[in-house]
Parts: structure tokens; C-alpha cells; sequence
């Protein structure tokens, strides 16, 4: 009979007769793991818009995904005044799967703006010794891309627009999209009769979707009164002055 003294079972071996492991420390030196610094959708959208409003030039429609309604919400109201304005015409919430999709204006649309713009401005400097329209041509200034309010819900941000020192409201405005992205008939009724005629002309620039097709379309918008059972009605009208161009290379 074997003798000495009683052996007795670990707290480890007790149990369902499982061998026992040993317990890990972790050593001193392991630190632990860093938290994630990948930045939220919400520090995504602000980060875009800080580089637009500097001019980086960002290439292609952006996406941010996993943004819920709730930040879209939020966003609004921690946004600066001034931004917001910039950005919410630039901007569709999707809130069937939490996207964000914000629109990144071209190089061909820059590039068209900047041209137009250009024709204009020769077109105001070659009439403002005009003895009849110098006077008044003299005090047309670009006002850039200004975000307008328009009838206290819907505001814009035109491409390029120009404005006479005296007065509260531009006298022409211009939009260049590609093809299709947004019905022209929707944008005059904006531009022309929300601001129930205080913007005169709205010009379209319309640059084609294929690539290597230099051809554009340009149309012409003022608004006009037409009869109605109850009186006048304010419309907007294209006044046919739409054409192609394939002079222009958009490259």
C-alpha cells in the first residue's frame, strides 16, 4: 500500500476531468490596442467639404456610405452657415441604404463655366464705351458661384451669374451639367419663377456624355407672362435659342 502524503486536486483539475491550462497574463510591456482612427461618414462629409470650399480638386462624384438619417439630421445644424449654403446643392441623401452622394463638379464643366464666362465678360467690355448702354453695362459684375434663396425654401448655386451694382438680385445666371442630369424645364421654373421674375435670363449649358464628342447644347430661358382663367400666369419659357456647337473642345 502505497504510503505519504495525500495529494490533493487543483481548483483546475476539478470539474469534468478537464487537464488544466494555464492562465496568461498579459505581459507588462503589451500595450494595449489603439483605438480605431479611421474617421466616421459624418468627419468624411465635413472633410470633403473643407477641401471643395479651398478649390482642391476632388475628380468624380463621391460616395460616403453608412451615413444614418439621424447624422444627415445633425450635419445641417453643426455645419457653419456659410457652408451649408455651398454644400446643399451638391448633395442627395439616399435613405434606403444610409448613402451620401455629393457631386463633384468636372473638369469639363469647370472648364465650360470659365469659357462662357469669359465670352461674356469680352461681350460687356466691348459695349461699355456704348453711349447708350455704357453707362448701365459698366455696372455689371460677375458675382461667381452665389447661392441664391429663392422663395424662402429652395435655393441654388449657379455656375456663373452676373449682377448690376444696384440691384438685389443677378440679371443672368448659368448652369452647365452633363446630359440629363437634371430637366432644364426644372431649373428655369427655379431660377425664373420662384424669384417671381427678379432673375432675368437663365442660360444652359448642356455638355454631352460621350466621351470625345466636343459637340454642346446651350439654351436660352427668360420667363414670361401668359393668360390665365384667373389672370396672368408667370412662366418660364426656352425662347429657342438652342444650338450646337462643335467648335468648342472641352478636353
Amino acid at each position: 500500500m502505497a504510503t505519504g502524503t495525500p495529494q490533493h486536486a487543483s481548483a483546475q483539475n476539478m470539474g469534468a476531468g478537464l487537464p488544466a491550462y494555464p492562465q496568461t497574463q498579459p505581459s507588462a510591456c503589451q500595450s494595449p490596442s489603439p483605438p480605431d482612427q479611421s474617421p466616421t461618414p459624418l468627419e468624411k462629409v465635413k472633410s470633403t467639404i473643407t477641401q471643395m470650399r479651398k478649390g482642391s480638386y476632388l475628380q468624380g462624384n463621391i460616395e460616403i456610405d453608412n451615413l444614418t438619417a439621424a447624422d444627415f439630421q445633425r450635419m445641417r445644424f453643426e455645419l457653419p452657415e456659410e457652408e451649408w449654403v455651398f454644400f446643399q446643392d451638391k448633395v442627395r441623401y439616399a435613405y434606403t441604404n444610409n448613402k451620401l452622394f455629393i457631386t463633384i463638379p468636372s473638369g469639363p464643366q469647370e472648364l465650360a463655366s470659365h469659357k462662357l464666362a469669359e465670352l461674356i465678360q469680352t461681350t460687356l467690355k466691348q459695349h461699355r464705351h456704348d453711349s447708350t448702354w455704357g453707362p448701365f453695362l459698366r455696372h455689371i459684375q460677375s458675382m461667381g458661384s452665389t447661392n441664391f434663396d429663392l422663395d424662402g425654401v429652395t435655393s441654388r448655386t449657379p455656375n456663373e451669374c452676373w449682377q448690376h451694382t444696384s440691384a438685389k438680385w443677378p440679371g443672368v445666371v448659368v448652369e452647365v451639367q452633363f446630359t440629363k442630369r437634371e430637366y432644364p424645364e426644372k431649373q428655369a421654373y427655379d431660377w425664373l419663377v420662384r424669384s417671381r421674375n427678379n432673375i432675368k435670363v437663365l442660360i444652359i449649358v448642356i455638355l454631352p456624355l460621350t466621351l470625345g464628342d466636343d459637340s454642346f447644347t446651350v439654351q436660352t430661358w427668360k420667363s414670361q407672362y401668359r393668360d390665365h382663367v384667373w389672370g396672368k400666369k408667370l412662366v418660364s419659357k426656352n425662347v429657342g435659342l438652342s444650338f450646337i456647337v462643335c467648335e468648342f473642345n472641352i478636353d
